[in-house]
């Protein structure tokens, strides 16, 4: 019934409504509605709305009234025939997309302004699929300057949480944002062939890692022997994203600050004794928490008078924090500061801590000094190619390194003292104090 199906999914974000002759839902977020009873609705209240124009409807009517429910930014989407004309509407949005299948015709028009600068004609497009998380955002970063050198008009297809580490990325000239689970999983294959279709080149880094490197619970890899998933998968994450996007190996990925969030990172920092570490708190994973940390950052007040410790996380590191309410050394801004300030704020640190996570990877090349706990992924796969880095692996963990996704504890080994993962608790107080020493007395190398 709709040709122009995948065509729209950047423009139904959010929460929308449909009016089509046909009795299913074009997508499953999509509400459907009738005409005689878009009067009961409220105004400015919708961020999408689709309309399969019918001949024998007041077409013109009709989509004024789709027209007024849309809020500002959002999209009106019209399939219609060859002949109907549309000009009487007098919708002064933007037309964004235009597409005619068999004398059927598909128009995508925003309430507002578009700020981006489209392809030239002469200019070659690229279309990058990756949806993940930050982390997933600042492999994908590290292929983008070379793209770029190749001369590529660049699309990023993510998600709206991931696409606030890289939104001020300069060598990304469009965004499409899509809502988790906006396209259903099983037209993911067909979405991805449709939209391959309009760019010169179509990268897809779905599964590029997880999937791959990191085996998931729903593949026959997950169950191998662990020595056996080491010997296949105990490959650079960098290096592999580099082959899939075509291009060379290229360790030149960041986080771009706003000059705001710099100079808020600066003031923040200006105002306490140094050294400054910022301690991530925990990632995204049961294994991305080390239990140990009240002891180290005891000894770390004690060791060195004058350092501040900001411990950062979201909302749920907040109960990570409790206990240090009282220490005015310790600065507790999990749930507080966003991801962004957090980023901002790791690039003038003294020191990072950090499991494995997407906020340190915003300076994964930069020199500010790193502690890095590792878990599921060995120094390879993740930060062979980090610098002014030190690396401290879990000692006597059979289970190291599992390269497996794990979304709770029942195939990662817990450890029943301490409540966490196996290979985070096998990372010794000891070790990561030795670590903080050796940076915070000037010791720059990878080990």
């Amino acid at each position: 019934m709709n040709p122009f199906k995948f065509d729209m999914v950047p423009y139904t974000r959010g929460v929308g409504i449909e009016i089509c002759p046909s009795p299913d839902k074009t997508y499953p977020h999509f509400i459907k509605w009738q005409p005689e009873g878009i009067h009961l609705l409220s105004r400015g209240s919708f961020d999408f709305a689709y309309y399969y124009a019918d001949e024998e409807d007041d077409y013109i009517e009709i989509s004024k009234a789709l027209w007024g429910l849309i809020k500002q930014g959002g999209y009106l989407n019209i399939i219609f025939k060859a002949g109907m004309n549309f000009k009487g509407a007098d919708l002064s949005g933007t037309i964004i997309e235009e597409v005619n299948v068999d004398k059927l015709y598909y128009y995508a028009l925003r309430k507002g302004d578009y700020d981006y600068i489209p392809a030239k004609n002469d200019e070659k497009t690229c279309a990058i699929v990756r949806y993940g998380g930050i982390g997933d955002m600042m492999f994908m970063s590290c292929v983008l300057p070379e793209l770029k050198e190749q001369g590529f008009h660049i699309t990023l297809y993510t998600h709206p949480n991931s696409y606030e580490a890289v939104k001020k990325d300069p060598h990304i000239d469009r965004f499409i944002l899509q809502d988790s689970g906006q396209v259903p999983i099983e037209w993911f294959r067909d979405f991805c062939i449709h939209t391959n279709r309009k760019y010169d080149r179509f990268i897809n880094l779905s599964e590029s890692i997880e999937g791959t490197l990191l085996s998931l619970p729903d593949r026959v890899s997950y169950y191998w022997p662990k020595e056996v998933r080491h010997e296949i998968m105990n490959r650079n994450y960098y290096e592999l994203t580099a082959k899939i996007c075509g291009v060379n190996k290229n360790l030149c990925g960041k986080f771009y600050a706003t000059e705001k969030e710099k100079k808020r990172a600066r003031k923040f920092k200006n105002k306490h004794t140094q050294p400054v570490i910022v301690w991530i708190l925990s990632g995204s994973s049961v294994h991305k928490f080390w239990p140990h940390q009240d002891q180290a950052i005891a000894r770390i007040l004690l060791q060195h008078p004058h350092a501040n410790i900001i411990m950062v996380g979201d909302d749920a590191c907040r109960i990570l924090e409790q206990g240090w309410e009282n220490e005015p050394r310790v600065h507790m801004k999990s749930g507080k500061w966003s991801v962004r300030e957090t980023m901002a704020f790791c690039q003038i640190a003294d020191l990072i801590i950090t499991p494995e996570t997407g906020v340190s990877l915003g300076v994964q090349f930069e020199d500010v000094p790193k502690i890095l706990l590792l878990s599921h992924s060995s120094r390879q796969n993740y930060a062979e190619d980090w610098v002014n880095c030190i690396t401290v692996p879990p000692e006597g963990c059979d289970c190291y390194p599992c390269h497996q996704m794990h979304y709770g504890f029942e195939y990662c080994n817990q450890d029943e003292k301490t409540g966490a993962s196996l290979c985070q608790t096998k990372i010794g107080v000891d070790e990561v104090i030795f670590a903080v020493n050796r940076m915070l007395t000037g010791m720059k190398k990878v080990a």
